[in-house]
């Protein structure tokens, strides 16, 4: 990752190759970072540590996040294995929307 302030900082977090991180700016300072892992899982990414959902990921998507004041964040991503948009307001909070995804594409959030 790069921080104005300090430059590159070695999150030691693999990405999986053919996907991009999403970065949410939080309400309280800081911001939250979700990818799929180099694994396939889920994974969420805060300056003080990780906090893994381990829930996976269809190869190829990229996950969202987005900020919810007064909550904290909210996650979307396709379901590896069923296509289907998934949504997580916290790390292992996970739910399953039944609504498809075209196999290969990527949700948006906005707040």
């Amino acid at each position: 990752m790069w921080n104005s302030s300090t430059g590159a900082i070695n999150t030691g977090q693999s990405v999986a190759t053919g996907t991009s991180p999403s970065i949410a700016d939080m309400p309280s300072g800081g911001y939250e970072v979700a990818f799929q892992s180099g694994n396939g899982l889920l994974e969420t990414y805060t300056p003080s540590g990780a906090a893994t959902n381990e829930e996976p990921v269809a190869p190829g998507s990229s996950p969202a996040i987005t900020a919810i004041p007064g909550v904290g964040y909210e996650v979307a991503w396709e379901g590896a294995g069923n296509d289907i948009l998934d949504l997580s307001d916290g790390p292992n909070e996970a739910s399953t929307t039944m609504e498809p995804m075209r196999p290969g594409t990527s949700p948006a959030l906005t707040q």
